[in-house]
């Protein structure tokens, strides 16, 4: 199947989209702070499965959804093209896991396209980030970890290109996070 879409939003309890149309499943659930929900997951649509498995997870976001034009509480669904919203790596260990896994070209894919940032300067002053993506930590905190992660995303060192070339592993040794 034609890989037709950068990603899909799909519910996590619905097998994690099975059908691989796109290169990236979010994933989404019930999580619910005080009416918002930004928590996404980001996995690797594998073109076969493996073991059972069809999609591996490489990382924790949250999408916000910016002002003026956020309608009620609740989940926004991210549509590519949309310029309407900003993305956040919400862990170290998220962004050193995109760092192994895809190339420095398939990282500024996603963040062009994903409109990732590492500054709130877009959305400060909003509920769902500073209900939501700020849940148990502060604004102070929160900045001097973006500041980190922005340095591993941006490092432009090939990593995920030498580990494919290299070495003849299934994708989900290659893909740390199994789901």
């Amino acid at each position: 199947m034609e890989r037709t879409k950068l990603w899909t939003c799909v519910h996590e309890l619905s097998g994690l989209h099975t059908l691989a149309s796109s290169k990236y499943v979010l994933s989404y659930g019930n999580w619910n702070d005080f009416g918002y929900q930004t928590h996404f997951n980001l996995h690797i649509a594998l073109k076969e499965a493996e073991n059972g498995v069809h999609n591996v997870l490489i990382a924790d976001l949250s999408i916000v959804e910016r002002y003026p034009k956020i309608r009620d509480k609740g989940r926004f669904f991210p549509i590519e093209g949309n310029t309407n919203f900003v993305t956040f790596i919400m862990s170290i260990e998220s962004a050193e896991c995109m760092y192994l896994t895809l190339t420095y070209e398939e990282r500024m894919e996603l963040v062009r396209k994903l409109h990732i940032e590492f500054s709130d300067s877009k959305v400060s002053e909003q509920g769902n980030y500073r209900t939501s993506t700020l849940r148990d930590k502060t604004r102070e905190d929160f900045l001097a970890k973006q500041q980190k992660i922005k340095r591993i995303i941006y490092t432009e060192h090939d990593v995920a290109s030498i580990i494919r070339k290299h070495f003849a592993l299934p994708s989900i040794v290659l893909y740390p996070h199994k789901i």
